[in-house]
């Protein structure tokens, strides 16, 4: 028989070339991307360190903090000296009148402010003058695109120098240069560092430097304090364009894609002679006395021809394979059958109990838009298609809200009746009894009526005065909690926790703990499959990890907190198989009603 192996030739060439251009292109993107990467860290490292060289300027200067008092409070009619032999002019006079006094920058803030009126005018148009030289030399030998010194005034960025080059002009020489007195408004959506560090000044130190990417105009932008006495006396800052160094690597970006395509072009050729010679010519008599077999029906001929095929190879035990796949397809097809329609109920049950169980649960948000006093958000994420853990919250008058989280042991339809089970009795319970304490005692007394599968349940409860903040929780068996307070980081609540219900009918009474909340205060529950979440080696999420995604962003509202701890653990997970089911409760509590 002749075999016609163009067709299969073509069915893999086709997806092989679409996968080597595919790999083509991304190799070009992310050396693209690392390029541009490289340059804005580049260009950043370049900002800092001119910003470091034009504070030390400033720093130099012993009464750098009454200057700049001076300037500031002078700047309506200080006019600035940028001419070199002015300057120098201005040098000589100085020091003819002041012959006693150490070099410029060495002028001590007593002997500043021992100096007169006349003469402290004179040392502070001195100093400026210096100042703009070095901001000058320094933007014309390292090129930065922006070199200049502020302050903070009135919310205002407050201009005190401006680095120039040779060829660029400040606003009193008829260009667009700032200079001292110029003010400028710090936008909310730019340079988030520099306004983290204005705003929490007493925070930093002069060895400190913050960096900000302006991805709109290509600039990387460092901002570097000038200290006096613990407090920021003067900001120095500086940007690079990382968009002209990135069009400097343009040619050895191309020169490497190039590469690459002849690389792949030569790679994919090989790959095809390779597949035409093992595996296309046996596949192609395979799939032609498969061919044959279906018109025939032939078992002996086709079962003869599949054992002729010797490759030593996974072809020859396909064939193999194929051979005894004739001699049972009919039973196959028949079990296949049954197996599949079977599938199908049970699937289609499964998504109806998936569903019941989500509507159990609270799942619209915000659940109650009228209330002010609180933010909360909840999400359950079973590891089948349907779990044992819930979540729920609920008032039981004007002011008290109860939250409720559980886990129950086990997994699948058991552990999901179980679930129903027990949200129901804390629910009902909980109107029944003012206190958590209460709540599980009952509880635990009805769910051991009947439990022969001695499933049991970890619950955490917490009454909230959303009045006055003030909260009563129990903990049966359950995760540590995690609260944060305003302004501060996730931290976990620990502290002896009871047993768990549906163990045992009489366990010893349960205790309470209770504690207040302010605005801005937060907690965050969840089930075991938060910390338990593992990766593809096996290594636990764990608490700490937890806390760390927690604290990367301490102050997001409620959902984001659920969204960013699904990405963190998502991250971590890599692909590997989630064996628990994750749910977790935030809650945020913003004061009483105004």
């Amino acid at each position: 028989m002749k075999i016609n192996n163009s067709g299969i030739l073509r069915q893999v060439q086709a997806p092989l070339m679409i996968f080597i251009l595919v790999l083509v292109v991304l190799t070009t993107f992310l050396s693209t991307l690392i390029v541009l990467r490289l340059s804005s860290q580049s260009a950043m490292r370049q900002a800092s360190n001119q910003a470091e060289m034009a504070a030390e300027k400033l720093d130099d200067y012993k009464a750098a903090r009454l200057l700049v008092d001076y300037w500031v409070d002078h700047s309506a009619d200080f006019e600035p000296v940028y001419d070199r032999d002015a300057i120098d002019d201005l040098e000589r006079e100085f020091r003819h009148m002041h012959p006693d006094l150490a070099s410029l920058k060495d002028v001590t803030e007593e002997e500043f402010a021992a100096l007169s009126e006349e003469d402290k005018d004179s040392y502070a148009h001195l100093a400026l003058g210096k100042l703009t030289q070095e901001f000058d030399e320094i933007k014309q030998v390292f090129g930065p695109k922006w070199l200049f010194a502020f302050v903070m005034k009135d919310d205002d960025l407050f201009f005190l120098v401006t680095g120039a080059k040779e060829d660029e002009l400040r606003v009193s020489q008829g260009g667009d240069l700032f200079e001292l007195g110029t003010r400028m408004k710090l936008s909310e959506s730019i340079y988030p560092n520099l306004r983290a560090m204005l705003n929490n000044s007493a925070r930093y130190s002069r060895d400190e430097y913050y960096s900000d990417i302006d991805r709109e105009f290509g600039e990387a932008g460092s901002w570097i304090p000038v200290m006096s006495d613990g407090e920021i006396i003067a900001v120095i800052g500086a940007s690079k364009s990382y968009k002209d160094m990135f069009r400097d690597w343009i040619p050895a970006v191309i020169a490497i894609d190039i590469l690459i395509i002849v690389v792949f072009a030569y790679l994919e050729i090989w790959i095809v002679s390779l597949l035409k010679k093992r595996i296309i010519n046996p596949v192609s008599f395979e799939k032609s006395t498969i061919l044959a077999y279906m018109d025939t029906k032939d078992t002996v001929s086709t079962v003869e021809k599949l054992k002729s095929i010797e490759t030593n190879n996974e072809i020859e035990s396909l064939a193999d394979s194929f051979s005894q796949m004739i001699e049972e397809i009919e039973r196959y097809v028949e079990n296949i059958r049954q197996i599949t329609a079977e599938s199908e109920r049970i699937g289609a049950e499964l998504n109806v109990a998936a569903q019941i169980q989500e509507d159990m649960l609270p799942n619209v948000f915000p659940p109650y838009p009228d209330r002010t006093e609180f933010d909360i958000y909840a999400s359950m994420s079973p590891a089948k298609e349907i779990g044992g853990d819930f979540y729920d919250f609920f008032f039981t008058d004007e002011d008290q809200l109860v939250l409720v989280i559980g886990d129950v042991s086990g997994k699948g339809v058991p552990a999901a009746l179980i679930m129903a089970i027990s949200k129901n009795v804390v629910r009902n319970l909980a109107y029944a009894y003012g206190s958590p304490e209460e709540i599980l005692t009952s509880a635990n007394k009805a769910l051991c009526d009947g439990n022969e599968e001695s499933m049991f349940v970890t619950l955490w409860i917490g009454i909230v005065d959303v009045r006055t903040g003030h909260v009563v929780s129990a903990n049966a068996g359950h995760e540590h909690p995690a609260v944060r307070r305003a302004d501060a980081l996730y931290e976990l609540d620990i502290y002896d926790h009871d047993m768990p219900i549906g163990i045992m009918p009489d366990l010893p009474p349960f205790g309470k703990r209770e504690f207040d909340l302010s605005p801005g205060d937060s907690i965050f529950v969840y089930t075991d499959g938060v910390p338990d979440a593992v990766n593809t080696e096996e290594v636990f999420f764990g608490t700490d990890r937890m806390l760390d995604v927690l604290n990367t962003d301490p102050g997001a509202g409620c959902e984001d907190v659920i969204n960013n701890m699904r990405s963190g653990i998502a991250e971590f997970s890599s692909g590997a198989e989630r064996f628990d089911d994750i749910t977790m409760l935030s809650f945020t509590y913003y004061g009483e009603r105004k």
